[in-house]
């Protein structure tokens, strides 16, 4: 009985770890694409798009155009329907700029 009752307490040590890594609230995420040709980062833009819609075809997103000191920036805010969305979309771009 008392091995059971460690595996157990072994398994809220986790979560707990888990728990803090992945906050509640959490599911929102910032990208700055910058880039001189305008084409290529919108073609950046529509990758991280198609990315973000692969963890979830729901994602909204917001993408502010700002162009200072002739770089033209693109600010794309998402925003998941959960935090664990955001982590797997966190890892998932990670792998592809491998």
């Amino acid at each position: 009985m008392n091995q059971k009752t460690n595996q157990i307490d072994d398994g809220c040590d986790v979560t707990t770890q888990m728990g803090y890594l992945i906050r509640e609230g959490n599911d929102t995420i910032e990208v700055n694409i910058i880039e001189k040709d305008k084409k290529v980062a919108m073609a950046k833009f529509r990758s991280y798009l198609t990315m973000a819609r692969e963890v979830n075809a729901n994602v909204d997103y917001i993408l502010d155009k700002d162009v200072k000191h002739l770089e033209n920036k693109l600010t794309l805010r998402l925003k998941f329907e959960c935090s664990v969305e955001k982590l797997i979309f966190e890892l998932l771009t990670r792998s592809q700029l491998k």
